[in-house]
């Protein structure tokens, strides 16, 4: 072992004190002199042992035998407080008085009345002075009086100061204030969580005012001991935001209330009840005389414990119940968050109104009755579980109800206001028609519905008008798309409707290739085992194709194979501006269309042109898809009006791809203008005409792009208007420039038109560039 020599211990113990002049602690005892101690000065070393000032890193005892009163005249921070009284006198009190400065204790603090033989009530107490000064308790607090003895926390009448605990506290069971009226101010507000446990038998602890929260969003579980209560006298019960408050047992409550006092729930606060406590407006609810209550849209109070009647006196924000028991409504319920219930909601035999601003989740039992649910949100909302509802009311001015799951309604679904219900693939039924309906319909109260899901309505009876307010969302717009049906057959029947935006060959809603023109662009699929009903057609002439004649309509069904008219022609009528009806008879149920009477779905001709070249007429055309197609028919005009057949080509009968043609024309006609068509032939003998067209004389190699505008995930064709067979390189560039496609194309003696696929992968301006022995070629177009 080796020693140091003495200059060397001193010099250790001299670097030691130097760096850390606060790094011991020391135990200071109190022992300030005064009958009662008046005058005696919390803040002076010399009231105390040890030498000098006092340190953040002192433990403060106190422990008196007499009453006194303790008064700080500056605010100081201590490392903890031990403080009680053993009083032989009758009644003893220790007062620590805070006079408007600020004791904080780092770590613990202890408070303590005993009761010693023949005495009682001795009183440690804690008066927090007037606001900005008080008491600041950073560690565990705690306030266990023995016997009779008792803890008091008081402040003055007017502007108390404040008792901060951000740390576990616990509240004994004779811990009070001295009378009503004179109170704290209570502020919890750990750093993260914090357990508050009341143990008082006399069911009371009264606070001025209580906050939970404030630079901190602490989670709070307060514990209580049989009818205990944290109470407030006549201020505020706050919950700040992001603050949670867990009452296990025991309570909250308020004593008197007065003017201007508040129970409020800030945003991101939430309240869990799980033991007796009961809130304004419930069975003897607490807080009934707070002169306002609140909680803000944001918050949340979740229904864990006894409690079964909800409150009207306030809006909730969110609202979770999990009790398992049955909450009942005591009148018009409105929870301006989301209702999350996973107990059993009873709307009561009053049928009281509930009203859900946020969205609707219901793991549990809810009760309707006769009840309404009105979803009367400031934005979009959900009902995100399957659910039978007696009447819901769409009342949010214009946003969307969204479903997500099959919901059932046995008496009523109404727009009190303008808004759309948006079924997302589900379905919406309607239990009995007798007893149910659709209320308030115009072009601006929808059910929104695009391709799977729909409304199924039971129940229907003959004579019946069941009337489906069905709207097409194409992704910009909403448009209106209702269909009504009259039941002219069988009783007590059923019918199911749902539409897609848009008419395809095969007559479903799952893609296939898309009709262009002469028609209207929705397919109604209605389903029902009636053999006979009158259908109205109901749609905005935004979703009418190009070519449509509202003076010559049929109604058209898919037979499983092909489309087919059903019923006569006739005109459309105007229900509205901007909305057209038609009415047919249907005698079996299938999708449903509106087209020109003189053709189902045409032949879609993507293009006919010609040009000459060397005394040669070249004409090529294209088709997008064809139905029962015979041939084609090139004919010739000299005056516009009068055309003879100059050669035919074959057609494909039916295809659903793209399809070109070319046919050359080797005795032109060379005098003057000369107009040239097309006539397409189905196999039953019906034709269609192109436009006329005058053929382009081009000696030289060129090419065109089409279609152009073209959809990301359509194909482009490249048209050669010169000499054929030439070898070409196709390249493709974005708008930066960089090349997305390139491919080089052999010679064909009779290829003049190339296809292009996969060549862009996002939308935006793309630069087609044809490269020959011949020229270079660029074109623009746009892919949407």
């Amino acid at each position: 072992m080796r020693f140091l020599a003495l200059p060397q211990v001193f010099l250790v113990v001299l670097i030691v004190v130097i760096a850390s002049p606060n790094s011991f602690c020391a135990t200071r005892t109190w022992t300030g002199a005064g009958a009662g101690g008046f005058g005696t000065d919390f803040n002076d070393g010399l009231n105390w042992t040890g030498v000098g000032a006092i340190l953040t890193t002192d433990d403060m005892v106190i422990n008196v035998n007499q009453s006194v009163t303790i008064t700080m005249s500056a605010s100081v921070e201590v490392g903890s407080i031990n403080a009680s009284i053993n009083s032989s006198l009758v009644l003893g009190v220790l007062e620590i008085n805070a006079n408007g400065n600020t004791l904080t204790v780092n770590n613990t603090a202890t408070f303590d009345g005993t009761n010693l033989i023949f005495a009682s009530d001795n009183v440690t107490r804690l008066n927090v002075g007037a606001t900005g000064g008080g008491f600041l308790f950073k560690g565990t607090a705690s306030f266990n009086p023995a016997g009779d003895g008792a803890c008091q926390i008081i402040g003055p009448t007017a502007s108390p100061g404040t008792i901060e605990f951000q740390g576990d506290v616990s509240f004994g069971s004779r811990v009070t204030s001295n009378n009503a009226g004179d109170e704290a101010f209570f502020l919890f507000d750990a750093p993260v969580s914090q357990a508050v446990t009341c143990g008082q038998t006399s069911g009371e602890l009264l606070g001025a005012s209580i906050e939970f929260g404030g630079s901190n969003s602490p989670t709070v579980t307060i514990t209580g001991v049989g009818a205990s209560r944290f109470n407030t006298y006549d201020g505020d019960l706050r919950i700040k935001a992001g603050t949670t408050v867990d009452v296990t047992s025991g309570g909250l409550d308020s004593k008197l209330g007065g003017a201007g006092s508040a129970f409020s729930l800030s945003t991101g606060a939430h309240l869990i009840l799980r033991g007796a406590m009961k809130l304004p407006g419930e069975n003897n609810g607490a807080f009934t005389t707070y002169a306002s209550n609140s909680a803000n849209i944001g918050s949340t109070i979740s229904y864990l414990g006894d409690e079964t009647e909800l409150t009207t006196l306030f809006d909730y924000g969110n609202l979770i119940l999990n009790n398992g028991n049955t909450n009942t409504l005591t009148g018009t319920t409105i929870i301006a968050g989301d209702l999350t219930n996973e107990a059993t909601l009873d709307v009561t035999a009053s049928n009281h109104e509930l009203q859900i601003q946020g969205s609707w989740t219901n793991n549990g039992t809810f009760i309707p009755r006769s009840g309404t649910v009105v979803f009367n949100g400031a934005s979009n909302q959900s009902v995100l579980t399957k659910d039978t509802f007696y009447s819901i009311d769409i009342a949010n001015n214009g946003n969307v109800v969204d479903l997500n799951d099959t919901i059932f309604i046995d008496h009523q679904v109404e727009f009190s206001t303008a808004g759309c219900l948006d079924l997302n693939g589900e379905v919406l039924v309607i239990n009995d028609w007798d007893d149910g309906d659709f209320a308030t319909l115009d072009s601006n109260r929808l059910i929104i519905n695009d391709g799977t899901g729909g409304i199924l309505v039971e129940g229907v009876d003959v004579g019946d008008n069941v009337n489906f307010p069905l709207a097409i969302n194409s992704g910009s717009e909403v448009t209106y798309a209702r269909v009504d049906v009259v039941n002219n057959d069988v009783a007590a029947t059923s019918f199911k409707a749902c539409l897609c935006n848009y008419v395809n060959f095969e007559g479903d809603c799952s893609g296939g290739t898309t009709v262009v023109e002469n028609g209207v662009n929705i397919t109604w699929q209605i389903t029902s085992v009636s053999t006979d009903a009158d259908l109205t057609f109901y749609w905005d002439t935004r979703n009418e194709l190009t070519g449509v004649d509202r003076d010559s309509l049929r109604m058209n069904h898919h037979n499983g194979s092909d489309w087919e008219f059903m019923g006569d022609a006739c005109s459309g009528m105007e229900w509205k501006t901007g909305i057209y009806t038609f009415t047919g008879k249907a005698t079996s149920f299938s999708p449903f269309g509106i087209s020109n009477a003189t053709t189902i779905l045409p032949i879609k001709l993507l293009f006919f042109d010609a040009f000459s070249n060397d005394g040669v007429l070249s004409f090529n055309w294209a088709t997008a898809i064809e139905i029962n197609n015979d041939y084609f028919t090139v004919e010739q005009s000299t005056d516009g009006e009068n055309f003879q057949e100059i050669g035919a080509v074959k057609g494909n009968g039916t295809v659903y791809d793209v399809s070109n043609y070319q046919w050359d024309y080797v005795d032109g006609h060379s005098r003057g203008e000369v107009y040239y068509r097309l006539k397409q032939t189905d196999f039953d003998g019906k034709s269609t005409y192109s436009d006329m067209i005058i053929p382009t004389n081009n000696s030289g190699e060129s090419w065109t792009v089409y279609p152009n505008p073209v959809d990301l995930d359509q194909d482009i064709l490249l048209r050669s208007h010169g000499v054929s067979g030439v070898d070409i390189e196709v390249i493709v560039r974005d708008a930066s420039g960089q090349i997305c496609f390139q491919n080089f194309f052999e010679s064909e003696i009779d290829s003049r038109i190339v296809t292009l696929k996969g060549f862009a992968k996002d939308s935006g301006v793309y630069f087609v560039t044809v490269v020959s022995k011949e020229n270079t070629v660029t074109e623009q177009i746009l892919v949407r």
